[in-house]
């Protein structure tokens, strides 16, 4: 069962509750402030009226016997005069024997360490305080003025009612030469606990000074505009209670005297305050229970009912299902009603934004499969791609590596020529030297025919060096044939790749660009191979002329030999074929270092080609890492395409639980 404090209603309650609580309570405080005000403005008031009144009395009394005269009950007869000499006369003779009873009293030790403070602060043990005292009006005003302060003694909040006397001397100011009946008791009842009775006794209060603070201001006290109010604490059967003393001037022949005390005991006061702040908390307690009893009628009419029936219509919105197209009770035009059509046309609004998710998650779901499926060709095609490219890195490297050895066989081949030149030069000075020789033939016949058998052996040399000059030839001519191979190869490699790109797509721009260098490169490739194979065909054309050359030489240098007896006879002929041979030797010569030149372009050709082997090779093992990191971003896509595609099917089944 749902803790009913946790209701709207039950909040509602704990909050009047509290504020009319406090409301309670502040009420209470300003009427408990309100009521001692006025219990304590009456016991002022009656204070006020009765130092008033007893002033006034005791004025009237006494100028009446001023004017006549008074006759004490004694006898003696004093006139208006004597009268007024003897109350104005402030001078005060010890009481005999009030010493001895002070002293007597001192004795205990309670008692002893008793003090009172005076008006001036000074501190005087009580034993002083408490000394007996006569003046020259005590009999005058025992007789006169006795019954009247006895008689403002009405009621229990009266404590005492009495005159006090004036002085300039401060230890006669305050003496009370007249006190009320009861504070002053005679014979046996004033007996006190130290045996004294009579006007000797503690209990007999008259004839006293009393300068304390209080006695002195109310005797000092000379303002009649209003009376004197002073508050003390008082011990009254065993008890504190404060004591209102309200004192007003006596004044006589418009002469100040003193003033008279009347004090008030607030106990009753303070009894009645309590009394009224019982009733007035019983009144508020009553109150508040039955506002709230009211309130809470008054919410479960107004609102808590109709608070229930709301949430009672709500379930359908919070079922398994999340119901959408009900709608809450909005009849009414209170707050709830109003509520409720808002609710509603909330609900609207969401009903048409779930059915807006609805299609978007279709679409997601559909487009999720969607890009699943291009991720995956992606992927496949980036792995054929990556596949292609290293095959091809792979005939590259295998294409430098052909390059390095073809250009170690043409510097071979350079080594070479340039050995056949370096005969060739040989066999020119020596032709030169044999047509010097046959000018003086008939002079040194023996000598030419030794130079005829030199030339014999050099043309011998010529022969194999021009042959192994032929043999080297053929192995460039297949080096250049496997050099062309590689190129075709390549440029075929490169048309797969522009192939692959094509397919790509987008993907792809950049590896149909990486193809199109390398299949120029293979083009160039090509091109410089079929240049070293026309270069061979015109070395071959050329050694067969100096192999031609070689024969004939070879043939004239046998008939030399063979004719060398007959020299004299046919020495100009052999004379013009030494000429003869010495040019074809130049021209060996001539072509010797053309085919040095020749093999050096050669060698240059396929040092180029073999860095622009390597380079491709560097440029299709880059486009490999591409290829394997388009790869890898394929597969990466394809993987996240699977995590859309599975947050749309969670998407569709959250917002398949709204009926729209």
């Amino acid at each position: 069962m749902k803790n009913p404090l946790h209701s709207l209603t039950g909040r509602f309650m704990i909050y009047s509750s509290l504020l009319l609580i406090a409301l309670m309570g502040a009420v209470y405080v300003y009427q408990s402030a309100q009521i001692r005000k006025d219990v304590e403005q009456q016991l002022l008031d009656k204070g006020r009226t009765m130092a008033i009144s007893l002033s006034r009395s005791l004025q009237s009394i006494t100028e009446s016997d001023f004017q006549t005269g008074a006759v004490l009950k004694d006898g003696t007869k004093l006139s208006g005069e004597e009268l007024r000499r003897r109350l104005f006369d402030d001078k005060l003779e010890l009481v005999g024997g009030s010493e001895q009873e002070a002293a007597k009293r001192s004795q205990d030790a309670g008692y002893a360490d008793s003090k009172q403070k005076l008006f001036n602060g000074t501190d005087i043990p009580m034993a002083k305080y408490e000394l007996k005292y006569t003046s020259a009006y005590d009999a005058y005003t025992d007789d006169r003025w006795q019954a009247v302060v006895d008689s403002f003694l009405t009621d229990d909040q009266m404590v005492f009612a009495i005159a006090t006397a004036y002085s300039d001397n401060p230890e006669a100011a305050g003496y009370i030469a007249t006190h009320n009946s009861t504070y002053s008791p005679t014979g046996e009842a004033s007996k006190d606990d130290w045996g004294a009775v009579g006007l000797l006794s503690q209990k007999y209060r008259a004839n006293r000074v009393f300068n304390d603070e209080t006695g002195y201001r109310a005797a000092a006290n000379q303002n009649t505009a209003d009376v004197l109010l002073q508050k003390y604490p008082r011990v009254l059967e065993g008890k504190i209670v404060e004591t209102w003393d309200v004192s007003y001037p006596l004044m006589f022949g418009g002469k100040h005297w003193g003033g008279v005390r009347v004090a008030l005991s607030k106990e009753d006061s303070d009894a009645l305050i309590a009394r009224q702040e019982a009733t007035m908390a019983a009144v508020l307690a009553l109150l508040l229970v039955s506002t709230l009893a009211m309130l809470y009628l008054l919410s479960e009419l107004a609102v808590a009912r109709k608070l229930r029936r709301l949430l009672a219509a709500t379930a359908n919105l919070n079922s398994q299902e999340a119901d959408l197209t009900y709608r809450l009770p909005d009849k009414g035009s209170d707050e709830l009603a109003r509520l409720s059509r808002e609710f509603n046309r909330f609900i609207v609004h969401l009903q048409v934004m779930i059915g807006a998710v609805r299609g978007v998650s279709s679409r997601v779901g559909g487009t999720s499969q969607q890009l699943a499926e291009q991720a995956a060709h992606s992927l496949t095609a980036a792995s054929g791609i990556a596949e292609t490219v290293q095959q091809m890195a792979a005939g590259a490297g295998s294409q430098a590596a052909s390059a390095e050895e073809s250009a170690r066989a043409m510097e071979e081949m350079a080594s070479g020529v340039q050995r056949i030149a370096e005969a060739a030069s040989q066999v020119t000075e020596a032709s030169l030297a044999m047509v010097q020789e046959a000018e003086a033939g008939h002079k040194i016949s023996l000598t030419a025919t030794e130079q005829m058998l030199a030339l014999s052996r050099s043309a011998q040399d010529v022969g194999e060096a021009i042959q192994h000059l032929n043999e080297r030839m053929q192995a460039i001519g297949e080096m250049a044939g496997v050099i062309s191979g590689i190129a075709s190869q390549t440029n075929l490699l490169a048309l797969n790749a522009a192939i692959e790109a094509a397919r790509a797509g987008e993907h792809g721009k950049g590896f149909a660009v990486v193809a199109s260098e390398v299949r120029k490169l293979a083009e160039q490739s090509e091109g410089s191979a079929q240049q070293i194979q026309e270069q061979i065909g015109e070395i071959h054309h050329s050694m067969a002329k100096a192999v031609d050359a070689m024969e004939r030489s070879s043939a004239e240098v046998e008939k030399g030999v063979s004719g060398v007896r007959h020299a004299g006879d046919s020495f100009g002929t052999i004379l013009g074929m030494a000429h003869q041979v010495s040019g074809q030797i130049q021209d060996i010569s001539s072509a010797s270092e053309e085919i040095s030149a020749g093999t050096e372009e050669v060698t240059a050709g396929i040092e180029e080609m073999a860095r622009i082997a390597s380079g491709a090779s560097e440029q299709l093992a880059r486009m490999a890492r591409a290829t394997e990191s388009q790869a890898a971003a394929a597969a990466q896509a394809s993987g996240q395409s699977e995590a859309l595609k599975q947050a749309a099917g969670e998407l569709q089944q959250a917002e398949g639980r709204f009926k729209i």
